[in-house]
């Protein structure tokens, strides 16, 4: 319950320094999805992953990161469904093929 009330809390506070951050954020969202999931915060890691496919519903790497949020999270038919959509958006990456 408290590690849910912190994931809601950083989000907040990483929703409200975007486009400006905060000096205690990681300095971009891809830098706090990876620390998040380095602590094995997948929950908050998701939680961002979830707030970028929001802003932009056609990003590759948006569709990426919730892939691997899901994948960590052992939600396998979900990872598959944004991996499959990242390979539709840009199949040339090689990053995508590590997770997948």
């Amino acid at each position: 319950m408290l590690r849910k009330f912190l994931d809601q809390l950083l989000l907040r506070a990483w929703r409200a320094a975007w486009p400006r951050r905060a000096p205690w954020l990681p300095g971009t969202p891809r830098q706090a999805f990876d620390a998040l999931l380095e602590a094995d915060n997948f929950e908050g890691a998701q939680a961002i992953a979830a707030e970028l496919a929001a802003r932009a519903p056609d990003s590759y790497e948006a569709r990426l990161l919730l892939g691997r949020a899901h994948q960590k999270l052992h939600d396998a038919e979900r990872a598959l469904e944004h991996f499959e959509a990242a390979l539709r958006l840009r199949s040339d990456d090689a990053e995508l093929y590590d997770f997948r």
